[in-house]
């Protein structure tokens, strides 16, 4: 995904899937970079939007946790998990 990314940098999918990776790999903090990019690109990816939530939650960036996964509910109330992620997020 790097590589493709250093070819066209506004490749959503590129980002998310490095983001993916980064995630994966326990590189939070380049995760987060990564998926706030996907997202940023597709502003209409609520998948994406729900692992940069998830990610930023894992890296104890729990109020931006908070405000994607809340922005992610005004687009799309039932997405799932969202709602009790967000809930678990206040515990």
């Amino acid at each position: 995904a790097k590589r493709t990314i250093h070819g066209d940098v506004t490749d959503a999918v590129a980002h998310a899937w490095l983001g993916d990776a980064l995630a994966y790999q326990d590189r939070h903090a380049a995760a987060v970079d990564e998926f706030a990019t996907a997202v940023g690109l597709d502003a209409k990816n609520n998948e994406w939007r729900f692992a940069w939530a998830k990610t930023l939650a894992i890296s104890k960036q729990v109020d931006k946790a908070r405000a994607v996964l809340k922005e992610l509910l005004e687009s799309e109330p039932d997405y799932p998990d969202a709602k009790p992620f967000l809930e678990s997020l206040y515990k």
